[in-house]
């Protein structure tokens, strides 16, 4: 699988930066399950005006395979690597393969939205997106099955986003109580 250097990768690696960010997104990969791919994909969709959830069933089916063959045994592996004292040049070498085969998956995902282009574009601002940011979210946990907390969601939104905590739990505990 070919992969590119995108506008979402982009993202992602900037976003990575963030350590509190990326401290909340592997805790939830790791207690609950997300894919931080797939939350990363939501924040950079609502930067973009584009509503998720046209796409997510799409995205999910396209990324599951991969996900599941390739990121997940490669993350497992560099973690048991990374637990012996004498494999640790190992564990950095599955760090990479690990890096690549995520960089692979954000390509499969950019595609997906590049190639349709659909976009929401009512509204714009701060609100827009962080409104867009949280229904992106939700759609992912939603379906995933995965357990969502307001304060998560609203933590993800303030860190990736143009908004405020405040207003990001707002949204979300708006949004949940429908």
């Amino acid at each position: 699988m070919k992969t590119s250097d995108n506008a979402l990768w982009r993202f992602a690696c900037e976003q990575w930066e963030n350590a509190a960010l990326r401290n909340l997104l592997l805790r939830l990969q790791d207690e609950q399950g997300y894919r931080v791919n797939m939350l990363l994909f939501a924040c950079w969709c609502a930067k973009n005006g584009i509503r998720l959830q046209a796409h997510i069933t799409q995205a999910a089916a396209q990324t599951a395979a991969w996900h599941e063959r390739m990121i997940i045994p490669l993350r497992d592996l560099r973690r048991s690597a990374s637990e012996a004292f004498s494999a640790q040049e190992v564990g950095q070498v599955l760090q990479e393969a690990e890096l690549l085969a995520e960089k692979a998956e954000i390509t499969l995902l950019h595609d997906l939205v590049a190639l349709q282009g659909t976009r929401d574009i009512h509204g714009e601002g701060e609100i827009k997106e962080a409104s867009l940011c949280v229904d992106n979210l939700l759609s992912v946990a939603e379906h995933f099955g995965l357990d969502c907390q307001a304060e998560d969601i609203a933590n993800i939104c303030r860190l990736t986003v143009s908004c405020t905590y405040a207003k990001a739990l707002e949204l979300t505990q708006g949004k949940l109580a429908q």
